[in-house]
């Protein structure tokens, strides 16, 4: 047995019943010392220069994102550029017809 009157079946235990080492509560604020509010104010510069990155970087996003619907846009008014082929004239036994430029003519010198 413990001098407070509890068996020692496990740690947890005898501190509920022991309490805290200074004897007074995790609650109270008499015994707090500076280094936790410094240490409070450094993590709360961090959180507002974290949320100022945030929301640059929103705006940053959008200002894309509006870049690339307008290219879209563009690129849906020009339309697909239509191309132009040129199909062979073809005779009536389905074999092409020679035309007159110099690569296909019988007498290439």
């Amino acid at each position: 047995m413990q001098p407070n009157g509890v068996m020692r079946k496990n740690t947890v235990i005898t501190i509920i019943f022991k309490g805290t080492k200074q004897g007074g509560s995790m609650h109270e604020t008499k015994g707090k010392d500076k280094e936790s509010s410094c240490g409070l104010n450094d993590v709360k510069e961090q959180l507002s220069n974290l949320t100022k990155m945030i929301g640059e970087f929103k705006k940053e996003n959008e200002v894309v994102k509006s870049e690339i619907s307008d290219m879209k846009q563009r690129l849906n008014n020009q339309g697909a550029k239509k191309l132009t082929t040129v199909k062979p004239i073809m005779n009536n036994n389905n074999k092409r017809v020679k035309e007159s430029s110099s690569s296909e003519s019988e007498n290439n010198n």
